[in-house]
């Protein structure tokens, strides 16, 4: 069991995860915890909310790869705080503490000092763990940067933004200090598509540089009438429901009753941003893009897709493949090909 405590990088006592079967634990690992190698204080607060103790040693970090030693431990902390560029605001007033949204950057141990940076954007309810498995598919030249959300894993205690312009400021500052002039790509899936594209947009405005490319999946074109669930007076049970029809919730999880508070403030507060989301209009950006979306998703037609290509003046592809909204479950490799390719040549 040590090993594997090792291997996944989370305290498995903390949820009594060790009791479940193998597929569930890498159900939690992919949609609810903590990234292996991640850095936290935060989940041991969401335990004594489930009413839950952990048996052993937490101290606010969640291991580390099986057989490092001390010198790989400060390699891994210092790798940590490269990625981690935008800490947690804690303001202190006259009426207590407040914690302000934040978000983080996730680099997973990704190559550093990389020449061209692609930074990835998660669906709604989504964390940055969806993107670590494309780590292991990039060049060394290349640096993987998923940005984490509140409400969710290592930022679980931290408040939701509750508007999009609030989220693409951060989003934008996020990125102005990590890229610093350096080459790189956006990508998003489904609602991390329109924030990749606001985030674009939001860079802009501040006339900063912008990403050579975007990589958009899952959405339609913004200025579109939304297909997106409609949450709002949904109980949890009906919210799962809701969302779980789209693929992106595995059932296993959705039926863990332990695991729901950990997962259902981050997709009802996704889910109401993007409904309070307003698109206004702006000259297209000065890039291309590549859209892409699965071929039986019924939330973003063909056209929806294709419509993307009024807001951009570069060359923008459509393409679409076999299966639903979660399409790039399967497909990501193919769409991280592509991505490669373009970086490649330009």
């Amino acid at each position: 069991m040590s090993a594997q405590r090792e291997e996944i990088g989370v305290s498995l006592d903390l949820l009594h995860v060790q009791r479940l079967a193998p597929d569930l634990r890498q159900c939690i690992l992919h949609c609810c915890l903590i990234p292996r190698n991640g850095h936290s204080t935060n989940l041991s607060s969401a335990g004594n909310r489930l009413g839950r103790r952990a048996h052993g040693s937490v101290n606010g970090r969640f291991g580390h790869d099986a057989g490092s030693s001390d010198t790989g431990s400060r390699d891994m902390t210092r790798r940590r705080r490269d990625a981690d560029t935008a800490p947690v605001t804690v303001m202190t007033s006259e009426r207590g503490t407040e914690v302000r949204p934040a978000l983080h950057l996730r680099d997973f141990g990704s190559v550093r000092d990389p020449e061209v940076l692609l930074y990835c954007f998660p669906y709604a309810g989504g964390n940055a763990a969806f993107y670590r498995p494309w780590m292991a598919l990039l060049p060394q030249n290349i640096g993987l940067r998923a940005v984490q959300l509140p409400a969710r894993q290592d930022l679980l205690d931290v408040p939701p933004f509750t508007a999009m312009t609030d989220l693409v400021t951060a989003a934008a500052q996020l990125v102005r200090e990590d890229a610093q002039g350096r080459r790189h790509v956006f990508l998003g899936h489904s609602m991390g598509a329109l924030v990749a594209f606001e985030t674009a947009r939001e860079l802009r405005r501040q006339e900063q540089q912008l990403p050579e490319h975007l990589v958009l999946s899952g959405h339609g074109a913004p200025h579109l009438a939304r297909r997106h669930p409609v949450v709002d007076g949904l109980d949890d049970g009906q919210l799962l429901a809701t969302v779980g029809r789209l693929g992106g919730i595995p059932e296993q999880v959705a039926t863990t009753a332990d695991l729901l508070p950990l997962i259902i403030p981050a997709i009802r507060a996704d889910f109401s941003l993007l409904a309070a989301y307003r698109h206004t209009q702006e000259p297209p950006l000065d890039c291309g893009a590549f859209v892409v979306g699965g071929a039986a998703d019924e939330m973003v037609p063909s056209e929806a897709l294709a419509a993307w290509n009024s807001h951009f003046t570069g060359p923008v592809s459509v393409e679409q493949y076999p299966g639903g909204h979660f399409y790039l479950s399967k497909w990501g490799s193919r769409i991280l090909s592509h991505t490669l390719d373009h970086i490649q040549r330009t």
